[in-house]
């Protein structure tokens, strides 16, 4: 059947072609090839630095036995799905519905290549949103969540998902959001891409070079990046790899974590009660005044 169409379509056209320009395809052999060229610089210079991590671990600075880790990103990036699965067990909610389930900051703890983990799953921002558009509650809940693993995280795993285009209003979001926390957290933070099976025969290197916005942000965060088949939980070797890359991290950092602030820990505390406490109220009302409203349509009001 398709290729009688595809005949007919050659009839109708009495066999012309679409001409294809040369140069243009000359251009777009060289573009590709610099790509490429880019794409393997990139993965040799991140080679080199994880050697020299791997060094000074070898020579005795030897990693926590304890990793403490803040996963932050946009809404619906797979940061729940990739928790579950570096921590291997079910512990954060995941959904396949295209609205965000994770609203507040979670907590959940394990034992993983011999290193206790604490991962922190935060609330994800709309990831076309500036700061100004996201909502009040919503920058407490992710400021806050760094809080949740005092004296601070080890590593912050910044959330991307591959089949994401990184244009400039996802990129203002990132930064926006980002600075929510102080100027250090890019120190300790590694871009884990989600959605890895996405990629295909394309190295991540190559996808990183082909987004001006995304290579802003790997190289924001030291050319520090990892990719997860979050659909694939039997892949172990995914998980030790990025507990790897955290270590190697941890070992080039002067100051071993992200450390949190007590005065503004106790500040956001305390504007989250008065949030709560607002919020409590403003039901408490709305449901007395469903009730009247239903007594009075019912001919049953209580004066």
């Amino acid at each position: 059947m398709l290729l009688e169409k595809i005949e007919a379509m050659i009839e109708q056209n009495r066999g012309r072609h679409c001409s294809v320009d040369k140069s243009d395809g000359n251009a777009l052999r060289e573009r590709l090839k610099d790509l490429v060229k880019k794409a393997s610089k990139r993965f040799d210079e991140v080679q080199k630095q994880r050697r020299n991590m791997k060094l000074q671990i070898e020579g005795g600075k030897v990693p926590p036995n304890h990793l403490r880790i803040l996963m932050i990103g946009g809404s619906c990036a797979g940061k729940s799905s990739a928790g579950n699965i570096i921590l291997g067990k079910n512990s954060f909610d995941v959904t396949e519905s295209v609205r965000r389930t994770t609203t507040h900051s979670e907590i959940s703890h394990s034992v993983v290549e011999g290193r206790r983990l604490t991962v922190v799953d935060s609330p994800g921002w709309f990831c076309i949103h500036t700061l100004q558009d996201t909502s009040e509650m919503d920058k407490l809940e992710i400021e806050n969540s760094g809080n949740l693993c005092p004296p601070g995280p080890h590593a912050v795993l910044l959330v991307i998902p591959l089949i994401i285009k990184i244009d400039a209003s996802y990129l203002r979001s990132v930064q926006d959001h980002m600075s929510l926390f102080r100027e250090e957290i890019w120190k300790h933070t590694l871009v884990l891409f989600t959605d890895g099976d996405w990629l295909g025969v394309k190295t991540v290197e190559e996808h990183i070079e082909s987004e001006g916005g995304l290579q802003w942000i790997v190289n924001k965060c030291g050319n520090r990046y990892h990719v997860l088949n979050n659909k694939d939980h039997s892949d172990k070797t995914q998980v030790k790899e990025l507990i790897e890359k955290i270590e190697e991290m941890w070992a080039g950092n002067e100051d071993p974590h992200y450390e949190v602030d007590l005065d503004r820990a106790a500040q956001i505390e305390a504007k989250m009660e008065a949030a709560d406490k607002k919020a409590r109220r403003l039901k408490e009302i709305n449901e007395t005044q469903s009730r009247v409203l239903k007594e009075v349509y019912e001919g049953k009001q209580v004066w």
